[in-house]
């Protein structure tokens, strides 16, 4: 493996890796969003 493959490779990990991260945030963000629209919706009731 030459150098330019292995930091190709780091690279590509590390966005996987982000990509990865950015998702689950996005989803737990978006699921308290949620909860708290509910929890809104309850109190208005």
């Amino acid at each position: 493996m030459t150098h330019t493959d292995n930091s190709k490779q780091a690279s590509k990990q590390a966005s996987k890796q982000a990509s990865k991260q950015a998702s689950k945030q996005a989803s737990k963000q978006a699921s308290k969003q949620a909860s708290k629209q509910h929890n809104t919706l309850n109190a208005l009731t």
